[in-house]
């Protein structure tokens, strides 16, 4: 699990939110590297907006002004997942079939489940005549906010 630089509980005027903040502090304390702030806000009042502004911009700072190794880190964290994203859509959207094939095939025994994980990998999502044209086409997780 990821855990959060801040973890926030919106329409903090209605019922619940409270029970949803004491969650949040009960799992941040079980974290043993770091201690996220719990912020309860309320969008309609205005309520613990500038607490939460003031989280933010001691987060900004620390990023922004930090080493370049913690740069690195996050990027290379951020590159890391964009990928993972875009091999899943593109799994999804074209290796259906095989997939279909490689969990027929596990459920009558005929292979497991890390076989077939491997076998799928060593295929690949897509042809290497095909990737060129399915880049040019489909739009990355990030250019779709």
């Amino acid at each position: 699990m990821e855990v959060g630089d801040v973890y926030v509980v919106n329409k903090g005027d209605l019922g619940g939110a409270d029970l949803m903040v004491v969650s949040l502090l009960s799992l941040v304390r079980t974290l043993k590297s770091r201690s996220p702030p719990v912020i309860k806000v309320s969008a309609l009042s205005g309520d613990g907006m500038k607490e939460l502004g003031a989280v933010i911009d001691n987060l900004r700072s620390k990023f922004s002004g930090g080493s370049r190794e913690m740069r690195l880190k996050a990027t290379k964290g951020m590159m890391l997942e964009m990928a993972k994203g875009d091999l899943m859509e593109s799994f999804t959207m074209s290796s259906s079939s095989m997939v279909e094939e490689l969990s027929r095939e596990v459920l009558v025994g005929k292979t497991t489940v890390a076989e077939a994980a491997k076998r799928l990998t060593r295929i690949g999502p897509v042809s290497s005549s095909s990737a060129h044209t399915r880049g040019s086409s489909v739009r990355r997780r990030s250019d779709r906010a």
